[in-house]
């Protein structure tokens, strides 16, 4: 069974992508295509279990930014943000 990250807007009225469950490289996938099918998007929260330090230089590349909301083991949350939009 493959787990699919769930995506849906938040109370705040900010998009959420949930990747819990996924294995490698699926939340990386899921984030980045999120990114790519959004092109006018500036923000996005997202939910993870590990540390996602492979997405972090993809991100630089393509001037996003994030920051740690939640930075527990297994529970982590990434606000993540456009830096030129």
């Amino acid at each position: 069974m493959t787990i699919e990250a769930q995506i849906s807007t938040g109370e705040d009225g900010r998009p959420r992508i949930n990747t819990i469950g996924m294995e490698p490289p699926g939340p990386f996938v899921a984030i980045m295509g999120w990114i790519e099918a959004n092109p006018d998007a500036t923000e996005v929260i997202v939910s993870l279990e590990r540390d996602p330090v492979y997405l972090f230089p993809e991100l630089n590349e393509i001037d996003w930014d994030w920051d740690y909301l939640n930075e527990a083991p297994g529970n982590i949350e990434l606000h993540l943000k456009r830096l030129s939009a």
